[in-house]
């Protein structure tokens, strides 16, 4: 959806911007053949992306599990038993990558009719969102079975799910024949394939006001005013002008989704050793150890019991029912046995190390250790990143706007120290909203409790010192992710100068920082060494000597790259003569 909206913006909204299609429009080929071109371009970009992501997925997935034999019948395949067409698996793949391909470029046509018609980047693009959100309502809230049914399938959510769209089977009355529902929305799709390319073609040709018009809201109306600080105008700019904050509501919107989705489950065991921490967390009384005694005693006893029972078995002095009924009944109070064994090693390691204390570490675990948590977050944080701040040093260049910006008294660095500052506090924005939900989930569900206990209370962070506490590790965790924030915006505006392309920027940006996260979390660790990974998931390294060093010296080194970076900001941000 992304890749669609920047082929589109760049076709048609950037050049409504600078007002070529006046220009364009009255060319021996700039009607007609001009929109077919570029309808034919995008359906092109659109195939190569989708099917770069299907044949990437299907490369890995043949590395991983093999791919067996492809002559084979799709209804080989368990979920595809009820396909409706005779198809091997090989010319499956390729029907499969095809509805992709014709969905995606079907997206793009749509998007492309609404950039024409729209004379506001921000209105085509929020008109895009809304159709893509009521196509996905229709496909998520309309039951199989309903009369409305064919909202549900011929619908481009539908399409684009083709692993589920193939595995229905279903056939539609049509003109008194029986089709399948595939077949039949096939060939639907190719219709208005074709019907949108002529609307794209004709709607280009008959449209005479190709220009963008500046939308002015009269709560923002005053941001135009001259008298304004620089610092408001800068907000401005990137907030509204570049639709940083369209970004901000996004991601607000697919973590609250993805949270909202996410339910914990705890069994048994791990309710009994919750309930035990929240008795004994802290530091280890005389209360405390005697309790644990008594528990100890208690589960001796009833083994004790188990054993007496088994032995007059044996000699006969009950029967068998008899022995399992008692049995039974200690059983039942034996089931916390082994949860009370995982409480007694603790309490075993703290007599061992006087300076431990009590703590539930599972919360703590999951937030800075299990990858599973973390990379979600994470990834969200560097592509949001990424997209809304690759514009903010390059947004001048494009316009020609540096020229001036950079001659003038405060328009040099005073304005570069600006939207660095600005830039940082956003990515800080990101931050917070990436990480917020995962830490109210864990805290509703485990707790974030004995923050003052000793780090090295808990196993994975056995090697800090007695002095430093949970409440200091997980600061310091703070602390590093700002920093890599730090590290990817100076890397931002590095590149923009550099390179003075937004799209450019933005290509460098995803290549540098965010694929060798990809990388490591696909098990491939061979360019761990010049990535973000331990500085981002630093709670993987801080069990052992080696990690930690590693932790050091990713941090020395991008320190190094960020004030390299920053020197070269500096001196090359000034307007070429």
């Amino acid at each position: 959806m992304l890749s669609m909206m920047v082929l589109v913006s760049s076709m048609i909204l950037e050049e409504k911007e600078k007002k070529l299609f006046a220009i364009i429009k009255i060319t021996s080929q700039g009607q007609y053949p001009t929109m077919l071109a570029k309808c034919f371009v995008m359906i092109i970009m659109v195939g190569v992306i989708t099917t770069m992501m299907m044949v990437g997925q299907l490369v890995y997935s043949s590395v991983i599990y093999g791919l067996g034999d492809l002559s084979r019948s799709v209804q080989s395949l368990s979920q595809y038993s009820q396909c409706p067409f005779s198809l091997s698996v090989q010319q499956f793949i390729g029907l499969f990558i095809l509805m992709k391909c014709l969905a995606a470029s079907f997206i793009g046509l749509i998007m492309l009719l609404i950039a024409i018609l729209s004379k506001n980047k921000l209105f085509a693009i929020i008109i895009s969102l809304v159709i893509i959100i009521i196509e996905y309502l229709l496909y998520l809230f309309i039951p199989s079975l309903n009369s409305l049914y064919l909202f549900k399938y011929f619908n481009l959510i539908s399409v684009l799910q083709t692993d589920s769209f193939f595995q229905v089977y279903r056939n539609v009355s049509c003109f008194k024949n029986l089709i399948s529902l595939q077949m039949l929305i096939l060939i639907g799709l190719l219709s208005l394939f074709i019907i949108f390319i002529i609307i794209d073609t004709f709607v280009y040709h008959y449209k005479r006001n190709m220009n963008i018009e500046l939308v002015e809201l009269p709560q923002f109306k005053n941001f135009q005013s001259q008298s304004l600080s620089l610092i408001k105008q800068e907000s401005y700019k990137i907030f509204f002008i570049q639709k940083v904050f369209l970004l901000c509501i996004l991601c607000i919107l697919i973590q609250c989704y993805q949270y909202q989705h996410i339910s914990i489950y705890m069994d048994n065991d791990e309710k009994i050793y919750q309930q035990y921490m929240k008795r004994l967390e802290g530091p280890l009384t005389n209360e405390k150890e005697q309790w644990i005694l008594q528990e100890q005693k208690h589960y001796q006893d009833l083994n004790q019991q188990l054993a007496t029972i088994s032995k007059k078995r044996e000699q006969g002095s009950l029967t068998q029912t008899q022995a399992n009924a008692m049995q039974e009944q200690i059983n039942e109070q034996l089931r916390g046995e082994q949860v009370f064994q995982r409480v007694f090693e603790q309490y075993e390691d703290i007599q061992n190390n006087p300076q431990k204390q009590f703590v539930y570490p599972v919360a703590y675990q999951k937030y800075f250790i299990d990858i599973n948590w973390l990379f979600m977050p994470t990834l969200l944080l560097c592509i949001f990143t990424i997209i809304g701040l690759s514009q903010v040093i390059t947004y001048e260049y494009q316009n020609q706007m540096h020229k001036i910006t950079q001659t003038s008294y405060r328009g040099n660095h005073y304005i570069l120290n600006i939207k660095l500052s600005l830039s940082i506090g956003i990515g800080i924005l990101f931050l917070i909203i990436v990480l917020t939900p995962p830490f109210v989930l864990l805290q509703q569900t485990y707790g974030f409790s004995s923050l003052l206990a000793p780090a090295m209370s808990i196993q994975n962070f056995l090697l800090f010192p007695s002095w430093v506490s949970i409440g200091m590790i997980c600061m310091m965790s703070l602390i590093l992710k700002v920093y890599v924030v730090f590290i990817i915006i100076i890397g931002i505006f590095a590149i923009g100068i550099k390179v003075r392309n937004h799209l450019l920027t933005l290509f460098m940006s995803i290549c540098l920082f965010l694929l060798p996260l990809l990388f490591a979390y696909g098990g491939y660790h061979f360019i761990d060494f010049i990535s973000l990974y331990p500085l981002l998931f630093h709670g993987q390294f801080v069990s052992n000597i080696e990690g930690l060093l590693q932790i050091l010296f990713s941090f020395i080194g991008y320190g190094i790259l960020a004030v390299v970076s920053l020197k070269y900001i500096y001196t090359h941000y000034k307007s070429i003569h």
